[in-house]
């Protein structure tokens, strides 16, 4: 069958056993299963796809060193590629999953299309969620005091991650 090879930062492992140690989809996997962990799929020679720039393995590769995964309820808020991804893989390593994005017919064709659930941003805080992620450009330069969370809808035993780039700080 067709394998899909994830190029890019963070441990393949993190794939919770869709990837083998040479980085391919266990073999007669429908490269589907991958959707959404990278931004562009090619196929090579031997027709296989080749996934590049897989963000959310770096991702979850830093989150692992801060919580573990199964049976947490995450938030990723965004439902662009990070968000996408992210929300695959969380739920992949066994988290219950909410999306939130501006747009509530996005989050709730992401919800359906991966099987996690979309939420609006008034039942944040009810939910207590134990890992909260950042996955809009809400918070970027140039307007770095934007925030999308008030400090009440944020848990005081919540990992918080931020994939904002610009700035380094947030």
């Amino acid at each position: 069958g067709l394998g899909l090879y994830l190029q890019g930062g963070g441990d393949r492992t993190a794939l919770g056993g869709l990837v083998d140690a040479q980085g391919l989809v266990r073999p007669g996997a429908n490269p589907e299963e991958a959707k959404g962990l990278q931004r562009r799929v090619d196929r090579n020679t031997n027709s296989t796809l080749i996934g590049h720039y897989t963000e959310s393995l770096g991702a979850l590769q830093a989150l692992l060193e801060k919580t573990h995964i199964p049976s947490k309820r995450a938030l990723v808020l965004g439902t662009g590629a990070k968000g996408r991804g992210l929300a695959y893989s969380l739920k992949e390593f066994g988290a219950e999953v909410f999306v939130f994005d501006r747009e509530l017919e996005a989050a709730e064709a992401l919800a359906k299309e991966f099987e996690v659930t979309a939420i609006e941003h008034r039942d944040i805080e009810a939910e207590q969620f134990d890992i909260l992620i950042n996955a809009t450009p809400v918070g970027a330069f140039p307007e770095r005091s934007a925030c999308i969370l008030t400090q009440d809808q944020i848990p005081s035993h919540a990992v918080v991650m931020d994939l904002i780039m610009n700035p380094i700080r947030t």
